[in-house]
């Protein structure tokens, strides 16, 4: 009977001690886990900085392109150029809104 406790106490205690250092094992592994998916997360970022990067390269050649359709309307209805130019380059989207609207007032003017 006694042979049988101590087996038992040998397995309770060799259990306990399995399960910490598979509960460590298992740790390690996730924490293993975690540093790789922070290193691809980074990469990720660090590609999408890039394209906005180059997408912000953009931006000046735009504005030029509204200030100079702003610039050729206002050639064409008789107003500054330099005037539209400017305002164009600097309120690029609410010129545009404001010569879309002034467009159709001035053609039922001229007619």
């Amino acid at each position: 009977m006694r042979s049988i406790c101590i087996m038992v106490m040998i397995i309770c205690f060799s259990l306990v001690f399995y399960s910490k250092a598979h509960a460590q094992s298992d740790s390690s592994l996730d924490v293993q886990r975690l540093k790789s998916d922070v290193q691809y997360l980074k990469s990720r970022l660090d590609s999408v900085e890039s394209k906005a990067s180059r997408t912000e390269d953009y931006i000046p050649f735009v504005l030029i392109i509204f200030g100079a359709f702003s610039a050729l309307w206002a050639q064409n209805t008789g107003r500054n150029p330099w005037l539209w130019f400017f305002l164009g380059y600097v309120f690029s989207i609410i010129t545009v809104i404001v010569i879309l609207v002034k467009n159709p007032r001035s053609r039922r003017q001229s007619l």
